[in-house]
């Protein structure tokens, strides 16, 4: 055999062993390829499977207050998640609430407010935030959210929220504020939407000054008002988180057909429940009213809402051993 020909199969040898090792590489790298999608295959069909599973038996919705929220479609057809307290009976804040002006056209003295108050044994008060007239919602405090808006003048003589809360706290007083809601009254979906985030601007305002609740009034029975109210409550905590608020059920919803889902999903959303009594003219039919509702006032541990006109009646509440209520104008 030549020189040449030995030269010649010398190479053609060790590029078959080249040629060789290429091809065992390629075909591990395709070998492993293959095993990775097999096992994606395999995790992506048992993840699909276990989820078939849980929307079938109903395992994938959890029970109220093992969750910190709530999902829902808003309008324009998105998913949006909202705050879900876990509301528990056991504690709802317990007060005896006596009303007092929260603003005056004369400029009130709240250290000398807050001496007579524990003078008399006062322990909580009531005080009106916002409230409806004449078709729109009045606002009982000054309010930077609303100055910005232009929907208050700078130089107003309303109440300042952290004079009133401090001068109330440092005296050991608990303060209720209420809101009674206007935006679910407007014409058209767009003025919902818009005054909707306004007020729930002035209850977060209010509810950062230091309130030490926030009771709201004004929201529908019907099935759609405690999905409302979970979009209010979450417009209020996008912006202050550290609020507790409650929800003023009026007292004709205990006669109603669906008192109980109304009762349940307004607990869904709301730390605490009150029953709105404040339509009562007086103290028997008053006492009518709570032996109807006794039985949710007891399940939820429901605050009354008294109208101030039956402040002498809260004698007889104690004796019939009612201890959670406020007066209102």
């Amino acid at each position: 055999m030549n020189r040449r020909l030995r030269r010649k199969l010398r190479i053609g040898a060790h590029l078959s062993v080249e040629k060789s090792a290429r091809v065992g590489k390629i075909a591990l790298i395709v070998l492993s390829g293959l095993i990775l999608l097999i096992v994606l295959t395999v995790i992506w069909g048992n993840s699909l499977r276990k989820k078939a599973e849980e929307s079938k038996n109903g395992d994938n919705t959890e029970p109220i207050g093992e969750t910190d929220s709530i999902g829902m479609t808003d309008a324009d057809g998105g998913r949006q998640n909202l705050p879900l307290p876990a509301f528990d009976p056991a504690k709802v804040p317990v007060i005896n609430g006596e009303y007092i002006i929260l603003s005056s056209s004369r400029t009130i003295d709240w250290d000398e407010r807050a001496s007579e108050l524990k003078m008399k044994g006062t322990s909580a008060v009531s005080l009106i935030l916002y409230y409806t007239e004449g078709g729109r919602g009045v606002l009982n405090f000054s309010s930077k959210t609303a100055q910005a808006l232009s929907e208050q003048a700078a130089n107003n003589s309303k109440a300042n929220l952290f004079e009133v809360t401090g001068v109330l706290d440092i005296a050991g007083i608990y303060t209720s504020g209420c809101f009674y809601i206007n935006y679910t009254s407007m014409s058209t979906p767009a003025l919902i939407s818009i005054y909707r985030s306004y007020e729930a601007a002035l209850v977060a305002e209010a509810a950062h000054a230091g309130f030490s609740d926030i009771l709201l009034f004004g929201f529908n029975t019907d099935e759609a008002a405690a999905k409302e109210a979970a979009r209010f409550i979450g417009a209020v905590r996008e912006l202050e988180k550290n609020s507790l608020i409650g929800i003023a059920i009026p007292a004709a919803a205990v006669k109603s057909p669906e008192a109980e889902p109304i009762f349940a999903g307004f607990a869904a959303v709301a730390e605490f429940l009150a029953l709105d009594l404040s339509k009562v003219k007086n103290q028997e039919s008053l006492m009518t009213e709570l032996e109807g509702a006794s039985g949710y006032i007891k399940k939820y541990n429901l605050r009354l809402v008294l109208p101030e006109s039956l402040a002498d009646s809260v004698g007889a509440l104690a004796e019939a051993g009612y201890k959670n209520w406020q007066l209102v104008p």
